[in-house]
């Protein structure tokens, strides 16, 4: 049998067959309709470009989370900061003070003192002109408070509230008729939409009816039954306990030595024995560095901050004096202790010192005039004197400083108001040293 040459019996099968010129995007076409399982966005050669894309939804959401995990972050971080206060605000308190007498720790170093006894003398000297300060202010404050005539200062200071008073009570007048009319237009909106009266009289009487009835009564008639002796064993006996005052100051008065030794020890040790943390970071050259600049440039602002409020409370002091206040020295103590509070102290102490002098002087101008002349001098100390000795490195965001004070009062009260612009000034040294907290370091600065 011959055989018939390869290429005829290859020229009968489809196989042999020249294969049709196919471009590229066809096939890409082809291939991926033949793939039934896709989603429709992926089907698509041409998306339209308005359309959003998976990433940006993807991106939103991750940002949704974010957050709600840093708003979630914040909410837990405060809740551990207010229940954490008995340790925290020592410790707090103590590396505040412990940057404000370093400068003092490194004169007396300077004079080859050991640096455990230098940290020593430096906690003495902050006992002793805090207890002596004390000492010598109360004397004064409580012999003033015993002349006072408090019949005559509660005159006065009614006489001077008058128009308030009287302003208030047009107002609450006012409010009053308001809601009389109110109520009036309530209960005649009432009174038409109630339905009309049904006459039950003349309606058959129904069974179940006379069965609810008759229970009704009959509960009725149990309970009046019950005697008055039977009612009195039945109500709860109130019991009132009173705790004696003499062990609720003493408890008081337990707790903040608690936290007043607490604190002091801790300023000796940090004193003494902080350089050899310092030392330690040294090691990573960056770090250390980063850590001592920003420990010098804190430290160096809460030493000349509180050296300028001890100056503002010396010329509130002699001002006082000058206008005949009584404890002039009181004022001025009072004046360096607020002004830790910016804006705020301010206001608060032109307050107390317009009150005391309502109460001392006869002449209710005059009076004015002391008030005026205590926030005149804390207004040229925050608007002159400390921007140009510290100048606008320091300088806060009014806002944040204001934010920031009423957080840290809520959280710990009136501890919390004294630590605010400093631990926020701690912040923001750090976030001047931390590349990441640019964004933040500009929010918070002024």
């Amino acid at each position: 049998m011959g055989q018939a040459p390869l290429p005829s019996l290859l020229a009968g099968r489809p196989e042999a067959r020249d294969p049709p010129s196919i471009e590229l995007s066809q096939l890409l076409n082809t291939h991926t309709r033949s793939r039934p399982n896709e989603p429709p966005d992926k089907l698509k050669t041409n998306p339209d470009p308005s359309a959003p894309s998976v990433n940006a939804r993807e991106l939103r959401l991750t940002r949704g989370i974010f957050v709600c995990l840093l708003i979630l972050t914040i909410l837990a971080l405060g809740l551990a900061t207010r229940y954490s206060k008995p340790v925290l605000l020592p410790l707090l308190l103590a590396l505040l003070i412990t940057l404000v007498l370093q400068p003092v720790q490194a004169t007396l170093c300077k004079l080859k003192l050991p640096n455990a006894l230098a940290a020593a003398v430096a906690v003495f000297m902050l006992m002793l002109s805090v207890s002596t300060a004390a000492y010598y202010l109360a004397a004064p404050a409580v012999e003033w408070g015993e002349t006072l005539d408090m019949e005559e200062a509660e005159k006065r200071i009614k006489d001077v509230l008058a128009p308030l008073k009287e302003m208030s009570e047009e107002i609450e007048k006012v409010s009053e008729k308001v809601e009389n009319i109110a109520e009036k237009e309530e209960s005649d909106r009432a009174e038409k939409q109630k339905p009309a009266a049904v006459d039950l009289i003349n309606q058959p009487l129904i069974p179940d009816r006379v069965v609810e009835t008759t229970s009704v009564k009959q509960i009725e008639v149990t309970d009046q039954s019950q005697t008055e002796p039977e009612k009195q064993k039945s109500e709860p006996v109130k019991v009132e306990v009173r705790e004696k005052r003499t062990s609720v100051v003493m408890d008081y008065a337990q707790g903040i030595g608690v936290h007043i030794t607490a604190t002091l020890l801790l300023i000796f040790f940090f004193l003494a024995y902080g350089h050899i943390f310092t030392r330690r970071l040294a090691k990573d050259s960056d770090a250390g560095d980063a850590f001592d600049s920003a420990r010098h440039d804190v430290s160096a602002y809460l030493f000349t901050i509180t050296a300028i409020n001890i100056g503002l409370g010396v010329c509130i002091g002699i001002a006082m004096w000058l206008l005949g206040m009584p404890n002039p020295i009181l004022w001025g103590v009072m004046a360096t202790a607020l002004n830790f509070l910016p804006y705020i102290g301010a206001f608060a102490g032109t307050a107390v010192v317009a009150l005391v002098a309502l109460v001392t002087f006869d002449n209710v101008w005059y009076a004015a005039l002391i008030p005026v002349v205590y926030l005149t001098l804390t207004s040229l100390e925050g608007s002159v004197v400390t921007p140009m000795i510290i100048g606008k490195r320091f300088s806060l965001n009014p806002i944040i400083v204001v934010v920031s004070f009423l957080c840290w009062g809520a959280l710990w009260g009136v501890p919390g108001m004294l630590i605010a612009t400093p631990t926020l000034m701690i912040f923001k040294v750090i976030c001047e040293r931390v590349p990441a907290l640019t964004t933040v370091n500009r929010v918070i600065s002024r």
